[in-house]
């Protein structure tokens, strides 16, 4: 397919990103105000000083942390445990019942106690069970992403997408030319579903797979019905991958690429447990004949856990070492990088914003983005435009746009797009960006190994605009992509 930069409209004004207004110093010097951006220059923020969370008191203590319940599911546990370990004995210990059990390069079993047991008490009798090699919290996971109760979708189209002229996208996809293709790429999407009958992704979208039955937080089921009642990740899949240069709605980065939707979140978010399970599936998966999971976006993090889980990190380096570059939101707490993007076999992104100063419009680090060493690059995340679902979900809802399905004349968006800020649309840009590098420097997908992954992460490192401090720093890492860099060099 031929990559070229959209047909130009109506410029779209960008609302506020209301997070960003009241963290200083991170802040930029003014909000965003509506009106188009003939230029967009990129500002270096000051570090400034982090801003911690405050936890109510905690009431459970397991594998050494402590954490309050809301953070993490009720009545379960992920135990690590030997490779020839009696599970059944190991859930008699603590009085619970086996619900799940997965292998990457360890084994782990989702354990349920009883109502009212104490999980600090049935984790200090696991962790002295023969078998057992850790215990761990199954943390609750929610996406990564602020609403913006300001943008309303008017017209949308590539002229009211700031992002894409920050990283370079058009240069990009000139240099790649008319007779590049992404279609042997599959990108699988970690999320909350998608609406399969959007026709930004018409003929390009692969059977889904849910699993989120073990999820009291979601209607659907089982099975491959992905439907999207949240909206995010539908929203995080057109930042990815909808359809470019077919003159309607939106663009995103990686235009043919194939869409694998991953349900591991419902609309009160999911468990990391379920997160496992997604990756474990990816990397397992059969694909359609000349085609592979190249790149998994993981726009979700677990509020308030700052530290690695040994369990999570093996089902990431699972996937990567099936050459599946697993690119994860930082996390919109103005705090440190949250799990699982604080795991090394990913890549954590934080987000930019687009801001006013002066009689010029800046890209500014997010005030809302997490930040840390554990930062690889930044990406657009401050009101983007994207895909929302054409059924009735949450995000529709909160912003105020009424969706329909097409050909229904009640609505005046058809189909619907909106605006939305957070490291959650911060990371489909590098999950696009590695996708279009695994189609031009492995076209063949005869490379799915880690060290390939590694130096897609190398890549976009590289070749990153350095926007803050000298070198890596704390808020953009290496740098904001800047995909006409990372696609330029004729080989890896």
């Amino acid at each position: 397919m031929s990559f070229r930069p959209l047909r130009t409209a109506t410029i779209l004004a960008l609302g506020a990103v209301t997070a960003c207004q009241s963290i200083a110093p991170t802040a930029p010097p003014g909000p965003a105000v509506s009106g188009a951006d003939p230029t967009l220059t990129s500002v270096v923020a000051a570090p400034g000083a982090l801003v911690t969370e405050r936890n109510p008191s905690p009431i459970e203590t397991v594998g050494g942390e402590t954490a309050p319940a809301a953070s993490f599911i009720p009545h379960e546990l992920v135990v690590a445990m030997d490779a020839t370990a009696d599970t059944r004995a190991i859930a008699r210990q603590a009085s619970a019942s086996i619900a799940d059990d997965l292998t990457f390069s360890g084994r782990y079993a989702r354990l349920v106690l009883p109502a009212g047991a104490s999980l600090t008490e049935a984790a200090r009798r696991l962790q002295t069970t023969p078998g057992v090699r850790g215990v761990e919290f199954n943390w609750r996971v929610t996406p990564s992403y602020l609403s913006a109760a300001t943008a309303q979708p008017n017209n949308p189209s590539f002229s009211s997408q700031w992002g894409h002229r920050a990283i370079h996208s058009v240069d990009a996809w000139h240099l790649l030319g008319p007779g590049f293709s992404a279609a042997g790429t599959i990108i699988a999407v970690l999320d909350t579903g998608l609406d399969t009958s959007h026709p930004k992704f018409a003929g390009r979208i692969l059977p889904g797979i849910n699993l989120t039955s073990d999820n009291p937080n979601t209607a659907i089921a089982s099975g491959s019905d992905v439907t999207d009642q949240a909206g995010h990740g539908t929203h995080v899949a057109g930042i990815a991958a909808a359809m470019g240069n077919d003159g309607v709605g939106v663009c995103g980065l990686a235009w043919d690429a194939k869409i694998l939707p991953v349900k591991v979140l419902g609309q009160s978010g999911g468990s990391l447990y379920t997160v496992m399970k997604g990756l474990h599936a990816i990397a397992d998966y059969v694909p359609p004949a000349g085609s592979a999971v190249r790149a998994a976006n993981l726009s979700l993090g677990v509020e308030g856990h700052f530290a690695t889980d040994a369990a999570m990190e093996d089902a990431m380096a699972y996937a990567w070492r099936h050459g599946i570059v697993v690119v994860v939101a930082a996390g919109n707490a103005s705090s440190d990088v949250t799990n699982p993007a604080v795991n090394p076999h990913g890549i954590a992104v934080s987000a930019t914003g687009r801001y006013q100063v002066g009689g010029f419009f800046a890209e500014w680090f997010a005030g809302f983005s997490n930040r840390g060493d554990r930062i690889d690059v930044a990406a657009p995340g401050g009101e983007i435009l994207s895909t929302l679902p054409q059924n009735t979900n949450d995000i529709s809802t909160q912003i105020g746009l009424r969706t329909r399905p097409i050909g229904d004349s009640t609505s005046s968006v058809d189909p619907p797009y909106g605006y939305l800020s957070g490291t959650s649309m911060a990371a489909p840009f590098v999950t696009g960006l590695a996708a279009l590098i695994a189609a031009r420097y492995d076209p063949n997908n005869q490379i799915l190994t880690s060290s390939f992954a590694d130096k897609v992460r190398a890549r976009l490192q590289t070749s990153a605009d350095d926007l803050g401090a000298p070198g890596k720093d704390p808020l953009y890492g290496y740098g904001r992509i800047n995909a006409l860099q990372a696609l330029s060099p004729t080989t890896m």
